[in-house]
């Protein structure tokens, strides 16, 4: 970010910055340094509700993983940086995605304002056909009306959720935008497996 924001000084351009993680990292030493630069920002990803995002994201020594990131993302919101919070879910875990919302009560009006909450269907389970008969898309649907209705009933506004339609496509879908992956990679979307066949 350093490199990119003196680039820009020197070109006459604006750097604005947008990321997504896990949001396990964050510190307050680091969201201090974030304060330097335009962030627009951040995503930050959970799996489920506690019980469901601990299982698939173990940390480890019986350490509560959705508890850190929660508290990582208020940190964030605490110093006015914008949040989409984004619940990734199944057909499994839908229900009890709810629980989640028991978990931001303490969340003031200006945090909530700076949050919005994105409902996203894991890719993967897309796949399942178990997961896509019309049963199960009745439930989902059922389900999703009861998750958006229970959050804007707790006082989340900014929600939204991703379908199939091409408006919801993937940000880095778009003409200028792209995801660069750790190893240098290069794909243009981040709902698929990172392998050397599907990179751009």
């Amino acid at each position: 970010m350093e490199f990119s924001q003196e680039v820009c000084n020197a070109t006459g351009k604006e750097l604005v910055i947008g990321m997504t993680t896990n949001g396990y990292l964050f510190t307050e030493e680091i969201i201090n340094s974030l304060l330097n630069y335009h962030i627009s920002g951040i995503q930050i990803t959970l799996d489920g509700c506690r019980e469901d995002h601990n299982k698939v994201r173990n940390a480890g020594k019986g350490r509560d993983s959705y508890q850190v990131i929660l508290d990582n993302m208020k940190m964030l919101l605490k110093h006015k940086i914008p949040v989409s919070l984004r619940i990734n879910y199944t057909a499994k875990n839908i229900r009890k995605a709810l629980d989640i919302k028991h978990d931001l009560v303490d969340l003031t009006d200006e945090m909530r304002g700076l949050l919005n909450v994105n409902l996203q269907r894991v890719w993967q389970d897309k796949d399942d056909p178990e997961a896509n008969t019309g049963s199960e898309i009745s439930n989902i649907n059922s389900e999703m009306d009861e998750l958006i209705y229970g959050f804007k009933e707790s006082g989340i506004n900014g929600l939204y959720f991703f379908n199939d339609r091409v408006e919801s496509s993937c940000y880095a879908d778009k003409a200028n935008e792209a995801l660069i992956n750790y190893n240098g990679d290069v794909f243009k979307c981040t709902a698929r497996d990172f392998t050397t066949e599907n990179r751009y």
